[in-house]
């Protein structure tokens, strides 16, 4: 898939203000905004994964009025699109965890239907392409070998994930971006000493692993402490290159406002980053865009590293 062409600077800004805005600002703003420049920005909104979030953001405040009728049309279509997605994502989700289950793996899931709710709230806000999973390395074969009986094929190999596809290799034109696919990936993770030796082995997160239930399946997840600290992370080695999505520092965003009087998640997350430095930074530079950009307070503490310490969000923060 191929994204191109240039947002509207206006609608580009209306959009993210509109999540840390009161609804009477936010109409004003969006108001001023011309069909034409949305539509110059509809490409930008589905490649940012913001979109849904800000259908959903702007119908909470009951001002959707305010956006051109086509627009509004397209949001809605697209959400009804994505939901009927997520809906088929989570019958092969929830058959893939059962395969692993029966097999005897041990594995957690990545991201996905395991950031609900505390990341995003429904699954069909978010656009999601792919099924990740944490294993242990011992088990890379056994697990290669579950996905090969269940029509998925190796086509990537690094030093620390597979990635796996099934079904048709045609590219996915833009215009069916939220509906549901012929193909379908899963990336397996895995903890490895990388070359030349390539050693492998059980991730310490996987000691850890717990159960989470979403949609009415149940399937084993990171704590949230770790999921916390894998979206920092995440965030992290994005900003380092020149992929980025929007909707990664919402979610972000929204998995802090959601824990922040939570003293006890805090002290669990400063346990698990210990003294590295690079989770310290990652979490210190995720927390500091993500509020920067979305609204909320927070100030970040010099006594361990980049680890920051939450304060109450405004009212006027995102839902």
């Amino acid at each position: 898939m191929k994204w191109s062409g240039h947002a509207n600077k206006q609608v580009v800004e209306a959009v993210v203000a509109a999540f840390r805005d009161p609804a009477e600002i936010s109409a004003h703003r969006l108001s001023r905004l011309t069909a034409r420049d949305w539509q110059r920005s509809h490409h930008w909104l589905d490649a940012s994964g913001v979109a849904l979030y800000f259908l959903d953001r702007v119908e909470s405040l009951r001002i959707e009025n305010r956006l051109p009728a086509a627009t509004l049309e397209r949001l809605r279509g697209n959400l009804a699109d994505n939901r009927h997605r997520s809906s088929a994502m989570l019958v092969e989700f929830a058959a893939l965890n059962q395969s692993f289950q029966r097999a005897g793996l041990v594995y957690t899931n990545l991201k996905g239907f395991s950031l609900s709710p505390e990341s995003c709230p429904r699954p069909e806000l978010r656009c999601q392409q792919d099924f990740d999973f944490l294993i242990d390395g011992t088990q890379l074969d056994l697990a290669r070998n579950i996905l090969s009986k269940t029509g998925y094929e190796l086509i990537a190999a690094n030093p620390d994930v597979w990635e796996f596809k099934a079904g048709s290799d045609e590219l996915t034109r833009i215009t069916d971006h939220y509906k549901a696919r012929p193909q379908r990936c899963v990336e397996l993770h895995f903890a490895s000493s990388g070359p030349p030796t390539h050693l492998l082995f059980r991730d310490s997160r996987l000691e850890r692993r717990t159960r989470h239930s979403w949609g009415g399946v149940t399937f084993p997840a990171l704590t949230r402490a770790d999921q916390f600290i894998a979206q920092a992370l995440h965030i992290f080695k994005h900003l380092c290159t020149a992929c980025t999505r929007l909707s990664w520092l919402l979610e972000y965003q929204q998995h802090v406002a959601v824990r922040y009087q939570d003293q006890a998640f805090w002290q669990e997350v400063r346990e698990h980053a210990g003294n590295d430095t690079h989770t310290s930074i990652a979490i210190g530079l995720a927390t500091l865009l993500s509020f920067r950009i979305f609204g909320g307070k927070c100030r970040l503490s010099s006594r361990s590293g980049l680890l920051p310490v939450f304060l109450p969000r405004s009212s006027s923060g995102p839902t």
